[in-house]
């Protein structure tokens, strides 16, 4: 089987010496997204292992060609760096060699502002209330030789409730916009499309979902201030219906003071006005046990 290969390979070799060329590279192409150019191709069919390739380029309307690289064992380079201006038209010229021999030479053209994809552009959303805003931009806008460009773009806005089916569309030539008029507490969503006159290679971001308002969270603070309310409206409660036991309205006791509490200065509370008097009689009851224990019985059974 070895012995088979190495005939073959010695067969092409001669083939290609006699002939004095070898397999031109096939399946070239450009791929252009956002001005990032990224030339790519693959080996001729039967193309020796040792095959290199080269790349001229000629831009504008110059004929003369630039040489760019030479004896590339890669199948793809990145000449990004190479375009100064992207409304001047470029063509790349490509060729296999080995040795002393080439292959026939294949060329591609693109004009950057015309052919590359645009795209997709990046949202940040954040709800207002009843409103949504938009933040948009764009990958490469903040290069200095593209921001003309970007200038001429603007964006064609589709939005829709959560859930449901048809989108309103807007255009807009700001990369910052407001949904006005949406119902609180709901989940929009929003897709961006930029649109510009001299290219329509542009790609649409995917949708993008935000609330327009958040239900703030439960947290420690509410569960606190809640039992707080409940402790406080139950101690008023507490308060009110002890303040009629002791004042006799209700649950009134038969029991008698003791004697302990009847004394010169328990006389001259009973001169005291009625709702003083009530008041430090009540004083008295809370610091007598036996007495405050019958008022909480008492409490209980009401």
């Amino acid at each position: 089987m070895t012995t088979i290969y190495m005939g073959q390979l010695f067969l092409m070799s001669l083939y290609f010496t006699v002939l004095h060329t070898i397999p031109a590279p096939v399946n070239f192409t450009i791929l252009s997204h956002n001005f990032k150019h990224i030339l790519q191709w693959s080996p001729g069919i039967n193309s020796p292992p040792q095959t290199v390739f080269n790349l001229n380029r000629s831009c504008g309307y110059r004929k003369s060609e630039q040489r760019l690289r030479l004896n590339i064992r890669n199948t793809t380079v990145d000449v990004s760096e190479t375009f100064k201006d992207i409304y001047t038209s470029c063509t790349f010229f490509l060729w296999a060699s080995i040795d002393n021999m080439t292959s026939s030479i294949v060329n591609k053209s693109i004009t950057p502002y015309e052919d590359t994809i645009i795209g997709p552009p990046i949202i940040f959303l954040s709800g207002c209330g009843d409103c949504l805003n938009i933040s948009i931009s764009l990958p490469s806008e903040s290069r200095k030789e593209l921001r003309q460009f970007y200038t001429h773009v603007f964006f064609d806005i589709s939005w829709k409730k959560a859930g449901q089916k048809e989108a309103n569309q807007i255009s807009t030539s700001g990369k910052q916009y407001v949904l006005q008029n949406l119902q609180p507490g709901d989940q929009y969503c929003v897709k961006v499309r930029p649109q510009i006159n001299s290219n329509h290679n542009t790609q649409p971001s995917a949708w993008q979902c935000e609330y327009t308002s958040k239900e703030e969270p439960k947290g420690m603070f509410y569960i606190m201030s809640w039992s707080l309310g409940a402790a406080v409206s139950g101690l008023g409660v507490l308060v009110l219906a002890l303040s009629l036991v002791y004042t006799g309205s209700v649950c009134k006791l038969k029991t008698p003071l003791p004697k302990s509490l009847v004394s010169p200065f328990y006389i001259q509370i009973q001169q005291l006005p009625y709702f003083s008097r009530k008041l430090s009689y009540i004083a008295g009851l809370f610091l007598h046990f036996l007495t405050f224990k019958k008022l909480v019985l008492c409490y209980f059974i009401i």
